[in-house]
């Protein structure tokens, strides 16, 4: 397999794992809902009559912010990856580990957060990924550079 290929493929599978893993999210919100019988609005009540509507569940609201924290961080990173990948020509395997990196601390975080583990752990995890979004971006940013200076 030639190495766009290669890059390609790293790029499709680890932004489909990523894509629905933060679609579980709103899966997991769900389950917890129904599992401590809280609605998000009054017409809910339809289909839990027995339902509290609140806003301040702590289970509920510790998957809700996990879900918004992959929606703020997820899309910068896809984008980004895609750009380095497609337009950057790194190696395979930085590419590789950036993908990899981030991935596994994605869901890592997703985890910890959701089971309430003690800091630091989530935090590590995401300045991790944190930063390998950045290490993508600051490549783009050099491969632009001299890009440029050959015009």
């Amino acid at each position: 397999m030639d190495d766009n290929k290669e890059i390609e493929s790293l790029l499709l599978f680890h932004s489909a794992v990523l894509i629905l893993k933060t679609m579980a999210m709103s899966l997991l919100t769900a389950c917890y809902r129904m599992k401590n019988k809280v609605i998000a609005t009054p017409e809910d009540a339809f289909y839990m009559p027995t339902g509290r509507c609140v806003r301040d569940d702590p289970e509920v609201e510790r998957v809700r912010r996990t879900h918004r924290n992959d929606l703020e961080n997820i899309p910068i990173f896809l984008a980004a990856a895609y750009i380095y990948g497609m337009h950057c020509n790194p190696s395979v395997s930085t590419f590789a580990w950036h993908m990899r990196i981030f991935t596994v601390c994605r869901i890592a975080h997703t985890i910890i957060t959701v089971s309430a583990v003690r800091q630091p752990y989530r935090s590590i995890l995401w300045t991790v990924a944190w930063t390998v979004c950045l290490s993508v971006c600051a490549q783009i940013i050099q491969f632009s550079y001299d890009s440029m200076g050959q015009l």
